[in-house]
């Protein structure tokens, strides 16, 4: 595993099982999109990521890494969308 990914170990571990060729993968809260260009790298042209991320400014960086990657241009969408059913500030817990 190359060492920049050593803080994720755990995440690729996951992807590294469960995500096949072919399947539909949504990641929430993509991040940098370490799950979405994992996922991407692994799909057929019948797979597809859906990378959701709230911050705009990261999901500008995740279109735009999308769209310079064409291996994976076509197979992954990025929506700059949060969801709640009241506006706020709440916390988010990750089980």
């Amino acid at each position: 595993m190359p060492r920049s990914l050593n803080s994720d170990r755990p995440l690729i571990e996951f992807l590294e099982k469960y995500v096949r060729p072919g399947i539909r993968v949504w990641d929430i809260g993509a991040n940098v999109g370490v799950a979405t260009f994992y996922s991407a790298a692994k799909m057929t042209s019948t797979g597809s990521v859906l990378a959701v991320e709230a911050d705009p400014f990261l999901s500008s960086l995740l279109l735009r890494s999308v769209q310079e990657m064409n291996e994976i241009d076509g197979k992954t969408m990025v929506l700059t969308i949060a969801v709640s059913d009241r506006i706020g500030v709440e916390d988010f817990a990750v089980p």
